[in-house]
């Protein structure tokens, strides 16, 4: 790269190629009428974790960042590359600024996902390792992402005091969301024709 050139490679989802489709097939919800492929259907890892790459002046090469990040720091991370003020409101963190202070207790960071493109309103938190899944009708889902990447191992029932903890994450940040993520503006017809004619809604 030269000059003052800052390049970010992600994604804003994943994709799903059966990986959790009995589980999906049981619940039974989702209008396309099939199971295990796409994305917007659920809060598993294959959908909910993609890559984030960037380089360019103040990024270190070739190294990879072991906390856990959210898309939401990309804004105020490529903001503050290019010395410009953060968003006012907004939320995330500038990466850059994370790596320099070397922070120990990155891990307890809590990150949260919510409502599906169809199917079943859902939502995920993360922290410390755990991941709880809480779906509208159906049972909730503990998994511990270091031994189980894969999410084959429900620990609900196994870690009662854990799931309780991460419940009360969930709902601490669903109260402190405020506007309802997903929602639409009432009076924004373009962007709810749009999002029709991309297959969102």
């Amino acid at each position: 790269f030269r000059g003052s050139t800052v390049v970010a490679v992600t994604s804003d989802h994943g994709e799903e190629f059966w990986d959790h489709a009995r589980e999906e097939a049981d619940w039974g919800d989702d209008p396309r009428g099939f199971w295990g492929v796409g994305h917007g259907h659920t809060m598993y890892q294959e959908l909910l974790r993609v890559p984030l790459v960037i380089a360019g002046p103040g990024f270190t090469g070739g190294r990879r960042d072991p906390c856990p990040t959210t898309l939401l720091d990309l804004a105020p991370t490529l903001l503050a590359a290019g010395g410009l003020n953060p968003l006012p409101g907004a939320a995330g963190i500038d990466l850059r600024r994370r790596a320099e202070s070397g922070s120990g207790d990155c891990q307890e960071r809590v990150l949260h996902a919510s409502s599906p493109a169809y199917g079943r309103n859902r939502s995920a938190v993360v922290v410390g390792g755990w991941k709880l899944i809480e779906s509208v009708g159906g049972s909730p889902q503990l998994f511990r992402l270091a031994k189980d990447p894969q999410e084959r191992h429900d620990l609900s029932a196994e870690a009662p005091r854990r799931l309780a903890s991460m419940q009360r994450y969930l709902r601490e940040l669903q109260a402190s969301d405020g506007a309802a993520v997903g929602v639409l503006p009432e009076s924004d017809e373009k962007l709810e024709t749009d999002l029709k004619a991309l297959g969102y809604l």
